[in-house]
C-alpha cells in the first residue's frame, strides 16, 4: 500500500462519518424541536417564579417603608411644637426647652440631643451630657452643617439631612426646622437621631437574607451598602418630614431556582422517544440506498474514461485557437517572440499595424530590419562591463530580457515605409515547464499619442498659468478696492454707534438735570416768600422751620441729581476717552462693563427687556479697554436689534470668570428667539445682515470678530438655538498681545 493510500483512510473515514449525521437530519430536527419546547417551557416556569418572588420582595419593601415612615414622624415630632411655641411667643426660656424636649425624648431613645439655635447660634442642647462641643456651636463655622441651616432657612420648611457627621462625633440623620416670628428669622431647630440606630428601630436590618439600603433622590447612598455588580431589586419612595428617599430591597442570594418544570421534562422525554423510531427507520432506507448506489459507480466510471480522452483532444485544438485570438486581438501592443536565435516566431496583428510588415515577411527574420541600429550600439556601450566585450546585434536584446526581466525602456522603431516610432518595449525570457529557456518575447506599446498628449499638456499649461495670473492682478485689485470700502463701513458703523451713545447720553443726563432744575426754581421762589415775611415782620419761627426742612430735601434732591449726572458723564468721558485714543492700559473688567452698560441705558430703557452683569475676576487686565467697550456695544446694540423680536420679555446676561492664570472667559447671553444655522453660520462675515435696509450695516459682528481675535488677542464663539436664545463666548488673554503681533493659537 503506497503512502497516499493510508493518507486516504482517515479522510474516507471522517466523509462517512459526516455523511451518516447528514441523513439522520430528522433526528436532529426532532431531538432539536423537543430541546427547543422544553426550553422555553422552562423559562416560563422560571420567569413565573421570579415574578412571584419579585411581589413578595415589593411587600416586604413597602411594610419597611410604612415603618420607617412612621419611626421618622415620631422621631422628629417634638420640633413641630417646640417651633409653634417660638412663633407663638418669640422667645425660649431654658427651662421650657429642658422640660418639653425631656417628655418626647423618653418615648424615642435613639435622638441624640434636640438643639435650639437662635441666630444659628447653638444655645440650647439637650441633653447636654455627650454634646458639649455642640453647646455654642456657630454653625457658620461649620461650612456643611451651614449649608444644611440656609436651605431649610431658603425652603422656609423643615429639611432633613443624612448621613451627617457630628462635631461630638459618630454618624447621624438631622432635622433641621427654621423658625419665623412675624416673618422674621429667629434661628433654627435641630433634631438629632443616630443614624445605625434610628435604621435599626425602624426594623431596616432585621431580614439577614435581604440586602436594604437607604438612597437620596440624587442617588447618593445614605445608609447599608448596594454594590454595583448585584441585581436591581425593588425600590420604593420614602416620604419623611423634610426629605424624599428611595428604599431598595433586594436578595442577598438573587432570585431562588424554581427548579424543573414538570411539562418541559415530558417534552423531552417524549422528543427524545421519537428521535430513537426516526432513527432506526433512516438506517434500513440508508441501506437500500447504498446497495444501488454501488452498481451506477461501475457503469459511470467507464463513461468517465472514454470522455476524458475525447475532450483532452478538443482542448490541445482549442487552446492553440485561443492563443493565436489573444495575440490577433491585441492590435494595440506588438507582440514579437523569437527563438534563442533570434528568429521571429510570432508576430501579431498588432505588430503588422505598427510596423506595416506582413506576419509571412518576417518570420524567421531577425528583429534588427525594425531597429534603428545607432540606438542599439548606443544601449550595448551602457551595458558594457570594463572585463567584457561590447555587446553586438540580438545579443543586446537577450542581455536585456535575461537581466532586466520585464522592465520596459524607450525604443525607435522603423516601420516599412520608413516612419520613426517611439515605443515602450518590455523583454523577458520564455522558459519550459522544467524551467529552460527556449526563446524570447518582446512587447511593444506605441508612444506617439502619449508624446503628442504631453506636448499639448505643456502648452495648455502655460496658458493656464498665464490665466491664473492675470486673474490674480484682477482680484488683488478687487480686494483693494473691498478692503478700502469695508474700512469706510467700519468708519461709518463706528460713528452711528458714538451717535447713539451721545444721543443715550444726553437722555440719561435729561432727567436728573431736569429735577435739579425744578428743584432750584422751587427753593428760589420759598426764599423769596421768606425774605418778604422777614422784611414785613410777620415771620413765624413754624414758617422758618417749614422753610429748613424745604431746603434740607431741596439740597438731597440737587445733590442726587447732579451726583447722578456726574457719574454719567465720568461713564462717557472714559469710556470715548478709550475708544478715541486705543489706549492701553490696565483696568477692571467690572468697571469698563458698567461704563457700557450705564451708556446704554437709554437704549434699553424704553423697552421691556432686562440686562445684568455677573463679574468674578481676581485680579485687572492689561489691555484695551476701548476696543473692549466698543465689542460690548456691539453685541448689546445687536441683542437688541436682532435677539429679543417679537419678545414681550427678555433677559441678556454678561459674565466673566477666570480660565486660567493667563486667561478669562466673557459671557454675553440672551433667551431671545436665536438664530437659524443658515444665520449663525455666517453671522461674522463682513456685509451680512438679516436687517438689510432697517438699520443693519452688517459689519457689528464682523468688527466683533476682527477686535477680538485682533486687538484683544483672543477667541470668539457663538452658539445659539432657534427659540432658545444666543450665547457669546469670548476668552481673552489677561495680558493683550502687543500691537502688530499676531496672538498665538
Amino acid at each position: 500500500m503506497t503512502p497516499n493510500a493510508h493518507s486516504e483512510v482517515p479522510e474516507q473515514a471522517r466523509t462517512g462519518l459526516l455523511h451518516h449525521i447528514a441523513v439522520l437530519w430528522p433526528v436532529w430536527v426532532c431531538l432539536g424541536l423537543s430541546l427547543l419546547g422544553g426550553s422555553v417551557l422552562q423559562n416560563a416556569h422560571h420567569a413565573r417564579s421570579v415574578v412571584t418572588q419579585q411581589q413578595q420582595l415589593e411587600l416586604q419593601a413597602r411594610a419597611m417603608r410604612d415603618r420607617l415612615q412612621a419611626e421618622a414622624a415620631r422621631a422628629f415630632s417634638p420640633t413641630a411644637g417646640l417651633a409653634t411655641l417660638i412663633h407663638v411667643d418669640g422667645t425660649l426660656s431654658r427651662e421650657r426647652f429642658e422640660r418639653l424636649i425631656e417628655r418626647s425624648l423618653t418615648l424615642v431613645p435613639f435622638i441624640r440631643s434636640v438643639v435650639a439655635a437662635p441666630d444659628d447660634v447653638a444655645r440650647y442642647v439637650y441633653p447636654l451630657a455627650g454634646n458639649e462641643r455642640v453647646f455654642n456651636l456657630d454653625y457658620r463655622n461649620v461650612p456643611a452643617q451651614w449649608q444644611q441651616v440656609q436651605q431649610a432657612k431658603k425652603q422656609k420648611a423643615p429639611l432633613l439631612f443624612a448621613p451627617v457627621r457630628l462635631v461630638q462625633g459618630g454618624l447621624a440623620v438631622i432635622q433641621r426646622t427654621p423658625v419665623f416670628v412675624a416673618d422674621t428669622y429667629w434661628g433654627v431647630l435641630s433634631v438629632v437621631a443616630d443614624l445605625d440606630r434610628f435604621m435599626t428601630s425602624a426594623g431596616m436590618g432585621e431580614n439577614e437574607q435581604l440586602e436594604v439600603a437607604l438612597f437620596a433622590e440624587s442617588g447618593e447612598l445614605i445608609w447599608g451598602q448596594w454594590p454595583e455588580t448585584g441585581m436591581a431589586g425593588s425600590s420604593v419612595p420614602v416620604n419623611l418630614p423634610g426629605a424624599q428617599w428611595i428604599l431598595r430591597v433586594r436578595p442577598q442570594a438573587g432570585w431562588s431556582s424554581a427548579g424543573l418544570a414538570p411539562e418541559a421534562v415530558a417534552v423531552w422525554a417524549g422528543g427524545s422517544i421519537m428521535a430513537i423510531l426516526i432513527a432506526l427507520l433512516v438506517g434500513q432506507t440508508q441501506s437500500l440506498r447504498r446497495g444501488n448506489r454501488a452498481l451506477f459507480d461501475e457503469m459511470a466510471h467507464s463513461r468517465e474514461i472514454q470522455s476524458a480522452l475525447e475532450r483532452s483532444q478538443a482542448e490541445s485544438l482549442a487552446m492553440r485557437d485561443r492563443l493565436q485570438a489573444v495575440l490577433d486581438a491585441a492590435t494595440e501592443v506588438a507582440i514579437i517572440a523569437t527563438d534563442l536565435d533570434g528568429n521571429v516566431t510570432v508576430f501579431n496583428r498588432g505588430a503588422e499595424r505598427m510596423l506595416g510588415y506582413d506576419v509571412q515577411e518576417v518570420l524567421g527574420h531577425s528583429p534588427a530590419i525594425w531597429h534603428v541600429a545607432e540606438e542599439i550600439s548606443t544601449v550595448a556601450r551602457t551595458l558594457r562591463q570594463p572585463s567584457e566585450p561590447l555587446l553586438e546585434g540580438f545579443a543586446v536584446f537577450a542581455h536585456l530580457a535575461q537581466a532586466q526581466g520585464t522592465k520596459p525602456q524607450a525604443w525607435t522603431y522603423m516601420t516599412r515605409a520608413g516612419k520613426r516610432v517611439p515605443v515602450s518595449l518590455a523583454l523577458s525570457t520564455l522558459r519550459t515547464p522544467e524551467g529552460e529557456s527556449m526563446g524570447y518575447l518582446g512587447v511593444a506599446r506605441d508612444l506617439s499619442a502619449q508624446r503628442k498628449a504631453e506636448a499639448d499638456l505643456h502648452l495648455l499649461a502655460e496658458d493656464l498659468e498665464n490665466r491664473v495670473n492675470e486673474r490674480t492682478r484682477e482680484l488683488r485689485t478687487t480686494m483693494q478696492t473691498l478692503q478700502q470700502t469695508q474700512e469706510g463701513l467700519a468708519r461709518a458703523e463706528k460713528l452711528a454707534a458714538l451717535g447713539s451713545l451721545v444721543a443715550g447720553v444726553a437722555h440719561e443726563l435729561n432727567t436728573p438735570i431736569g429735577n435739579c432744575l425744578v428743584t432750584a426754581s422751587t427753593l428760589q421762589e420759598h426764599t423769596q416768600d421768606i425774605h418778604q415775611a422777614v422784611a414785613s415782620g410777620s415771620m413765624r419761627k413754624s414758617a422758618f422751620d417749614a422753610y429748613l426742612r424745604d431746603v434740607d430735601q431741596g439740597v438731597d434732591i440737587l445733590l442726587r441729581g447732579l451726583s447722578s449726572a456726574a457719574e454719567l458723564v465720568q461713564h462717557f468721558k472714559q469710556l470715548s476717552v478709550d475708544q478715541a485714543s486705543e489706549q492701553r492700559r490696565s483696568f477692571v473688567l467690572s468697571s469698563v462693563v458698567d461704563d457700557v452698560v450705564s451708556l446704554s441705558r437709554a437704549s434699553w430703557k424704553s423697552t421691556p427687556y432686562q440686562v445684568g452683569t455677573a463679574i468674578a475676576l481676581p485680579k485687572a487686565l492689561d489691555s484695551y479697554p476701548g476696543a473692549l467697550g466698543r465689542v460690548l456695544t456691539n453685541l448689546l446694540q445687536n441683542a437688541l436689534l436682532h435677539g429679543f423680536e417679537g419678545r414681550s420679555s427678555g433677559l441678556l446676561q454678561i459674565s466673566a470668570s477666570e480660565l486660567d492664570e493667563q486667561t478669562i472667559e466673557l459671557r454675553i447671553e440672551d433667551n431671545g428667539i436665536g438664530m437659524r444655522d443658515e444665520v449663525r453660520r455666517r453671522a461674522f462675515d463682513p456685509f451680512f445682515t438679516t436687517k438689510l435696509g432697517q438699520g443693519g450695516s452688517g459689519l457689528g459682528l464682523n468688527i466683533v470678530y476682527n477686535t477680538v481675535t485682533g486687538v484683544l488677542g483672543g477667541s470668539i464663539e457663538l452658539h445659539s438655538t432657534p427659540g432658545v436664545g444666543t450665547q457669546f463666548i469670548l476668552r481673552i488673554p489677561y495680558h493683550a498681545p502687543s500691537r502688530g503681533v499676531a496672538p498665538s493659537a
